[in-house]
């Protein structure tokens, strides 16, 4: 059916459970990753970071994903600074199986190659 409707549906569901951080997390997934939407999945990924510590039932991978997907979108605007403490962020939290660490560890390796070949370059 598509990105569009995974799209609409989403919206459905935060319209009736404003509050549901899932479902904020998977609709600025489908806006950056299918849409090409970065604005609207930005703000998304800043709602979500931005309430964590108001909200004590999440689940374990929400925070570590949700600050990787807003350091891939920095990085994609040119915000490398800003882009390497999201890594660094995902990384503080514990492995959980959902491979988040690696990326991060990988994206922020090539952030800080990146950073430093700008400097030398």
């Amino acid at each position: 059916r598509g990105a569009t409707w995974v799209k609409n549906r989403l919206e459905l569901l935060l319209k009736r459970y404003p509050k549901d951080l899932v479902t904020t997390y998977w609709l600025g997934v489908t806006h950056w990753e299918y849409l090409k939407n970065k604005n609207a999945a930005k703000k998304l990924f800043a709602k979500i970071l931005k309430t964590k510590n108001k909200v004590k039932t999440l689940p374990r991978w929400l925070m570590p994903w949700t600050h990787l997907r807003m350091g891939n979108i920095l990085w994609s605007e040119g915000k490398e600074r800003e882009a390497c403490k999201q890594m660094k962020r995902a990384m503080l939290y514990k492995e959980d199986g959902s491979g988040f660490f690696q990326w991060a560890k990988q994206n922020y390796n090539l952030l800080k190659k990146q950073r430093k070949e700008k400097v030398t370059g």
